[in-house]
């Protein structure tokens, strides 16, 4: 007996909780996920492979993240918000 009250009542509970919270979205699952979601891309520039990658690659995905970025300044510690040159050396 108890234990069928405790089953009910924790099922209930978990039901409530679920259905009362309609602001859950799904999990950002993929790469093309991120870039739709709208979320900003933070990005230190250093020069490395990965720069180099992502600034001349042909993949749209990669090419849009590329152009959505947002720099961070490492060595100022602050955002830069305009445009940067292909080589910020």
């Amino acid at each position: 007996m108890t234990f069928a009250l405790v089953v009910t009542a924790s099922y209930g509970g978990n039901l409530r909780a679920y259905l009362g919270n309609p602001d859950m979205t799904k999990p950002i699952d993929s790469i093309e996920e991120m870039v739709r979601s709208g979320l900003p891309w933070y990005m230190p520039l250093f020069g490395g492979n990965e720069e180099h990658m992502l600034s001349t690659s042909s993949d749209p995905i990669l090419k849009e993240i590329w152009d959505k970025k947002i720099v961070v300044d490492v060595r100022q510690k602050k955002l830069m918000t305009e445009k940067v040159a292909e080589n910020p050396q």
